[in-house]
């Protein structure tokens, strides 16, 4: 894990960069400069985002996001949250580039 100061997330790069499934996974307080400003969680890949999969929605970065007010309104909101991660990283191993 690693905490970014300059907009205090914290974030793990995870995957193959070279096959196309490196991304970074995260969490972010919010961004005052964007659409964004609540916290979230993110999926961010190295590389732009595989498909049209309408997972990839991020609109400040090419990634995923997952909003903290869709967390707290999930019934099991550990479970929203772990799901949400774990589709990002399917996708992108879904569609390894070799």
């Amino acid at each position: 894990m690693q905490l970014w100061p300059e907009h205090f997330d914290v974030a793990v790069d995870l995957g193959d960069a070279e096959a196309g499934t490196r991304a970074n996974f995260g969490a972010s307080p919010g961004d005052a400069a964007d659409d964004h400003r609540g916290p979230y969680l993110y999926v961010g890949p190295w590389m732009a985002p595989p498909g049209s999969e309408s997972f990839w929605d991020a609109t400040h970065f090419a990634g995923a996001v997952l909003a903290y007010a869709d967390i707290v309104a999930a019934e099991g909101q550990r479970e929203a949250a772990l799901a949400f991660l774990r589709r990002g990283r399917a996708l992108l191993e879904a569609h390894e580039r070799v």
